[in-house]
């Protein structure tokens, strides 16, 4: 089983309204005691998925409240190509440059880089996991409606193409 490193102190989750956390850990439970086949394999996913929920989820002190429901909004609209961060932020009623400021204050970035960042994240993890699958759908499944760009933005963050990248792992 991969080891899997768990840096959250004084945990508290805020968002389990429906047990979802509880269902993973339930299955994880399963899976580790009747070791079938490949349950190492499917126990990584399902403690990926948990650390992905954890800090998705992860209440901590921040300075301001609306940039955590924000980042909360980034994480669910992940996959959404359509989705603006310009006409967020104007529908909260603030000001482009002011809440990009208490965004990157709060999480060291600012919406857009982590928004990008997500997305990056989730193609990696797609290239890995779905070798048949072409570049230009991963990019459609992370948010991205230009394949170039998305190559580009890839490279920016993994030092590599989208292609190299899954003939690497």
């Amino acid at each position: 089983l991969e080891a899997t490193f768990l840096d959250f102190p004084d945990i508290v989750i805020t968002h389990d309204y429906n047990g979802d956390i509880l269902t993973l850990f339930e299955m994880l439970n399963k899976v580790m005691t009747e070791k079938e086949n490949n349950y190492e394999a499917i126990a990584n996913s399902i403690t990926n998925a948990i650390c992905e929920y954890i800090k998705k989820y992860q209440k901590t002190d921040f300075k301001y409240d609306f940039t955590v429901n924000f980042k909360n909004a980034l994480y669910d609209n992940i996959s959404n190509p359509d989705f603006n961060i310009s006409d967020e932020i104007k529908k909260l009623g603030y000001t482009y440059d002011y809440f990009r400021r208490c965004f990157k204050e709060d999480f060291n970035k600012t919406p857009l880089e982590y928004l990008t960042e997500l997305r990056i994240e989730l193609a990696k993890k797609l290239l890995k996991q779905i070798a048949f699958q072409g570049v230009e759908n991963v990019a459609l499944q992370c948010g991205f409606k230009d394949i170039f760009y998305f190559s580009k933005a890839f490279k920016k963050h993994t030092g590599v193409s989208p292609n190299a990248y899954r003939k690497k792992v």
